[in-house]
């Protein structure tokens, strides 16, 4: 296992335009650098730092946030959303980006510019809506108790239906299918166009954690308390074996389209086979995981108590590296490196090693989050429904 650090300062090395431009000299060139302005203070009374390196820190450091971290602003917009509201849901689909805040107003913005196409109250600040999802022009969106659905052109409601059992996360389209799991510990199904139930499972324990889309075949569900199950979503069959994490979840699992990696509360990463529902490796830690695990190309990178950020082979289940140094969820990778964001500060990250290539002071957001994980256009959210959106600068 390679523990990740601070990139060493004894070799050269030079950072793209995306990432700060700067040149870092170590070992024999700094002396000889020494010597030279030694010499040059001898003849002269000119200072010995030359402008053209003062002017590359400062305009290093006087660079924008995103600009260091390889981004460019495309559009800065603002939700119809009141001064005493915060953001509940933000979520981009397709052509449009839906704004929710937590008095229940909802806002449908335009990707490609920010401007606002619709909004809408959906009613009382008091009920509990649990997320939204798009099926064509269809905009999905589910309280604990009811769908409503909206033409995502226009805002006009199309359909409403109740629910048969109280939403706990969700909805996941699987097709023509919205998948719920609900609080009383069932994994169901309602097809959209009909709104009756297709099927359902009851699990042990309510379930919190957000469906998993594995493809477009297979759905998976964590149970509070632990139960994994994973469900043929057109016919409702469950197959392979149940199996059970000690202590349930309190993250959502994340999956790469053959195995689905869960964080547990028993001090545990799990990975199960999507295909017959098989363990295929426990990484055990000192204390429960709850921050939110990444899974990228052949890597689960997650935040583990005292290991600190760290790649685990998602083959296998063994550290590659970690950096105690490092604290965050990943965010997004950006031309072959990891994003890693702790509320405060982005932290790029070499992916194969684990170091520290570039921190930069990012804060002021209440989330940021990528359209598309590697490469994608990034998202910064603000409670009060100031929204900024930035595309790779390539």
């Amino acid at each position: 296992m390679h523990k990740g650090s601070v990139r060493n300062p004894r070799f050269v090395r030079f950072l793209g335009p995306g990432l700060g431009g700067r040149v870092v000299m170590g070992g024999s060139a700094a002396l000889a650098v020494l010597g030279l302005a030694v010499l040059s203070g001898c003849r002269s009374s000119q200072p010995t730092t030359t402008p053209e390196a003062t002017s590359a820190q400062i305009d290093a450091e006087d660079r924008p946030a995103h600009s260091r971290l390889g981004y460019r602003l495309d559009w800065r917009g603002h939700a119809a959303s009141p001064t005493d509201a915060s953001v509940r849901h933000f979520i981009p689909l397709g052509d449009v980006v839906v704004y929710h805040d937590t008095r229940n107003n909802l806002t449908i913005m335009e990707n490609d510019t920010g401007r606002i196409r619709w909004s809408m109250s959906l009613g009382s600040p008091l009920t509990r809506f649990v997320g939204h999802a798009r099926i064509g022009d269809r905009l999905v969106t589910a309280s604990d108790t009811d769908v409503q659905l909206f033409d995502v052109r226009t805002g006009d409601l199309i359909d409403r239906m109740r629910l048969e059992a109280i939403a706990n996360s969700g909805p996941v389209m699987m097709g023509p299918l919205a998948v719920f799991g609900s609080a009383t510990g069932e994994a169901y199904a309602i097809r959209v166009s009909g709104g009756f139930k297709q099927w359902g499972h009851l699990l042990d324990g309510p379930i919190t954690a957000r469906p998993t889309r594995v493809d477009s075949e297979t759905v998976a569900f964590v149970s509070d308390v632990g139960d994994v199950i994973f469900i043929d979503a057109e016919s409702g069959s469950a197959f392979g074996r149940r199996q059970k994490i000690f202590g349930g979840t309190r993250t959502n699992p994340v999956t790469d389209g053959r195995t689905v990696y869960i964080g547990g509360m028993d001090q545990s990463v799990w990975a199960f086979d999507a295909e017959d529902g098989r363990l295929r490796w426990r990484l055990r830690t000192e204390m429960p995981v709850t921050a939110q695990p990444r899974v990228w190309r052949d890597r689960v990178f997650v935040d583990l108590p005292r290991l600190g950020f760290t790649a685990i082979n998602a083959t296998d289940g063994s550290v590659i590296w970690s950096n105690d140094k490092i604290r965050g969820e990943a965010i997004s990778a950006r031309a072959g490196n990891l994003i890693v964001w702790d509320g405060k500060e982005a932290v790029v990250v070499d992916r194969q090693r684990g170091d520290v290539i570039e921190r930069v002071p990012f804060t002021g957001f209440a989330r940021v989050m990528a359209e598309t994980f590697e490469d994608g256009s990034l998202f910064t959210i603000s409670n009060d429904g100031t929204i900024h959106k930035y595309s790779p600068s390539f």
